[in-house]
């Protein structure tokens, strides 16, 4: 597996943090006042094998085709 993402601060976007749910706009207005900066996350893995079960209701299948959002949940938003 390779990784490769651009963290930074899209201002329609949030993330649930524990029991807290955080706006990237918050965080862009620590970039703003230089208080946080956007970086990169790159990173590779051995190959490894993983079987779901789609019997299993907690199991998660990622959506097929055009069944994409782009949302940060989506396996096949563009990283670039």
């Amino acid at each position: 597996m390779q990784v490769h993402d651009r963290y930074n601060w899209d201002g329609d976007k949030s993330t649930n943090i524990g029991p807290f749910n955080i706006k990237d706009a918050e965080l862009q207005k620590f970039h703003r006042k230089g208080l946080a900066q956007e970086y990169d996350v790159n990173g590779t893995s051995d190959e490894i094998t993983v079987t779901i079960d789609p019997d299993d209701p907690a199991a998660t299948v990622p959506p097929a085709g055009d069944d994409r959002d782009g949302s940060r949940g989506d396996p096949g938003r563009s990283r670039g």
